[in-house]
């Protein structure tokens, strides 16, 4: 599953901003003043966002200077009608966050934040602008990578029992026990980009049970990008809030393999098949928990194993047993 594209090059956001110097509005002395630094930060901004430096960290500016360049984004110039677009064009699109993975009203979110003190440059940058849902942009809230220089990253099984999805559990295997221990360690941690980052594949994120439920949680497959990808379900909550779509799909499969009566294993990972390709023929950007759910169970044999000895299991049927009473007996 792929990232979601990037709607416009960083060469178009620069010539919105040629614009406003060449009508001479409140931010132009400041873009002109901060232009080279500025044009640097649009061109690598695929590479710098991961290790992010503020505005006021590159250039000495005051602050009415750094107010103009957080108030481009609001601004009502024809020049940045692209952004009322994106926000538009961002339910059209995208059936479901970026982030997350769950369908919800969309709205644009700034990666880096726009505030004054740190990334008011880039507030009209459109690989800045990710549609996100307000249950996301409020668990994010104003971080950004190196917000914190070591940031302390807990293991799965502590996170878990942190959210009220189960206990803390040990972590058991050699590898699990590996992978735990370099979660423990302090590093600098960060939230996935949507534009930059496959989010909402098998080969980073699995379907692990607690107390019968299944969440989300990182996958150990991916070891080198275990802690971004740990980091970013615990920052965002997603194990918790994730859980009732996970499992709503997860018994749509069951009943679609009772629909379509298969009676093998095999029979069973055809249904699924299909219903991953139709999955994919609804949302074409492929970032949703219900498309990582259904290649959860076409991939994973054991899981696939489960779901169809549900769809054999029979079902418990109500049996009302009522007298007939002959009122007319007593009429003769």
């Amino acid at each position: 599953m792929n990232q979601i594209k990037i709607p416009r090059t960083f060469q178009q956001d620069l010539a919105a901003l040629r614009e406003i110097l060449a009508k001479q509005l409140k931010a132009s002395p400041t873009l002109r003043d901060c232009w080279r630094i500025i044009e640097q930060e649009y061109r690598a901004y695929e590479l710098r966002y991961r290790q992010p430096i503020p505005l006021r960290k590159l250039k000495r500016i005051d602050g009415s200077s750094a107010r103009h360049l957080h108030e481009l984004y609001d601004r009502r110039i024809n020049c940045f009608s692209y952004i009322e677009i994106l926000r538009d064009n961002a339910n059209k699109i995208l059936r479901s966050c970026p982030y997350c993975g769950l369908p919800g009203d969309l709205t644009l979110d700034h990666y880096l934040p726009r505030s004054a003190n740190l990334f008011p440059h880039l507030s009209v940058l459109t690989a800045n602008l990710v549609p996100a849902c307000m249950p996301c942009q409020m668990a994010k809230g104003a971080f950004y990578p190196g917000l914190s220089k070591r940031q302390r990253v807990l293991p799965v099984s502590q996170r878990l029992g942190k959210h009220g999805l189960g206990a803390d559990r040990p972590v058991r295997g050699a590898f699990n026990r590996l992978i735990a221990r370099k979660a423990r360690l302090t590093r600098p941690a960060r939230i996935l980009h949507p534009y930059f980052d496959e989010i909402f594949s098998t080969r980073m994120m699995r379907l692990v049970d607690v107390n019968g439920i299944k969440v989300l949680a990182a996958s150990s497959s991916c070891y080198r990008k275990f802690r971004l990808v740990d980091f970013h379900v615990g920052k965002l909550r997603l194990a918790k809030r994730t859980a009732l779509e996970i499992n709503k799909t997860l018994d749509y499969m069951v009943s679609s393999f009772q629909a379509h009566k298969a009676t093998t294993v095999e029979e069973a990972h055809r249904v699924a098949l299909a219903a991953l390709k139709t999955a994919y023929g609804a949302n074409r950007q492929g970032g949703s928990i219900d498309i990582l759910v259904r290649h959860a169970v076409a991939d994973d044999s054991l899981l696939l194993k489960e779901l169809f000895a549900k769809s054999q299991a029979a079902p418990n049927v109500l049996t009302l047993e009522s007298q007939v009473v002959d009122l007319s007996a007593g009429m003769r």
